[in-house]
């Protein structure tokens, strides 16, 4: 059960009901990314959205940052009021989280202010500005929203604005069919926002950031949220060496690949650990899959006349990897001799009591089974005394 990717900080009615994040996958315990980088091991947190690469717009020109409107008629920053990310997928619409505008009245969403060509939200001269005519979501033949939040997971989390101006900013288009290969598990992704850069904080990063990511097996989410993740509108990614992840106010963003003709928006920012941790999986919104990529298309063409679906895009090599074994209850040998055959080396032992398990046996990990790493990753593990 894991919590929405919204920023902690959004007013009254920006927020989604969000529940406790999950510590463990399977049976065996994901050991925390800070413990390791505070232990000194050869794991180092690098630097992306939780731990902070700075980005420009003009690495994802197409991302939008969603504002509230202002407290009491205030005059507050844009940083104070924002509260989710979208990316342009014509000049006059912007696709989304549905779980960043469900929770609002049709006035409360024409109170949304959506600026794009901005790096620095507060940096009030520079970029556009528009508003929020009406949202789409998408429905069943009974009229009721596809979109629902579930065990703390969001299925069919994906909404369209559509804008009360054009804006000249580029447009992204979404992976077509014939694009499938650019997001299958092992393939390089970029996720960008403005959402904190650590769970404790209420404060957004002023400033666009970016992370790194890589598409992982479904099989690693299905472990961590159980029957809640649907692949069919679901995407499971994460950092490959575990230390990045988007984080609160992220929620809606892009989530992209490269391809050789351009970028394809593949994901949309949606749900994942509570604390941020890069070594727990986060998951986004299959934008780019069958099902939603078809009500997407069909709206935006109505919406504007523009088809937002590429078709020609080819991807690069796909990276080599590390898939890492499942190594509960494995004895340290047996461990090394697994993490070896899978391309990984095994990392910093740390001797723990756990009652039940025998001694000498693996019950902890730092990444879980399945999870794509690089070739020769030092994976921590914790072995019973």
């Amino acid at each position: 059960m894991l919590p929405g990717r919204e920023t902690p900080k959004a007013a009254r009615a920006f927020t989604v009901a969000v529940i406790s994040a999950v510590a463990l996958v399977g049976s065996v315990t994901i050991l925390s990314q800070s413990a390791v980088a505070d232990e000194g091991s050869s794991v180092r947190p690098t630097p992306l959205i939780v731990n902070g690469k700075a980005a420009s717009i003009t690495d994802a020109p197409w991302q939008v940052a969603l504002i509230g409107p202002r407290s009491g008629g205030g005059d507050s920053k844009p940083a104070d009021r924002y509260f989710c990310t979208g990316s342009l997928l014509a000049p006059d619409v912007v696709v989304t989280a549905a779980h960043c505008v469900s929770g609002l009245s049709r006035s409360e969403r024409k109170a949304i202010t959506v600026i794009a060509g901005r790096t620095w939200l507060n940096q009030t001269g520079t970029g556009e500005v528009a508003g929020v005519r009406k949202a789409l979501f998408a429905l069943r033949p009974d009229g009721s929203r596809r979109y629902r939040e579930w065990s703390g997971s969001a299925t069919w989390d994906v909404a369209l604005l559509k804008l009360d101006r054009q804006l000249t900013a580029p447009v992204i288009r979404l992976a077509g069919s014939p694009e499938a290969a650019v997001w299958t598990p092992g393939r390089k992704v970029t996720a960008t926002g403005w959402g904190v850069t650590s769970w404790s904080s209420a404060r957004v990063s002023n400033r666009l950031r970016t992370a790194a990511q890589v598409i992982l097996p479904d099989v690693v989410c299905r472990r961590d949220n159980g029957p809640s993740y649907a692949a069919k509108t679901m995407v499971c990614l994460g950092g490959s060496a575990g230390s990045s992840s988007t984080c609160g106010g992220d929620s809606g963003g892009p989530l992209f690949a490269r391809t050789s003709d351009g970028f394809r928006l593949v994901g949309l920012t949606s749900f994942g650990d509570y604390f941020c941790r890069g070594n727990l999986p986060s998951v986004d919104t299959r934008v780019s899959g069958d099902a939603i990529r078809s009500w997407v298309r069909q709206k935006t063409i109505e919406l504007s006349g523009v088809n937002p679906v590429g078709t020609e895009g080819e991807p690069g090599p796909k990276p080599d990897y590390c898939r890492v074994p499942n190594l509960f209850r494995r004895s340290k040998s047996s461990a090394r001799v697994a993490l070896g055959r899978a391309g990984c080396t095994l990392g910093r032992v740390e001797k723990v009591n756990r009652r039940g398990y025998g001694s000498n046996r693996v019950v902890g990990a730092f990444l879980p089974g399945d999870w794509l790493a690089p070739v020769g990753f030092p994976v921590r593990v914790a072995i019973t005394r």
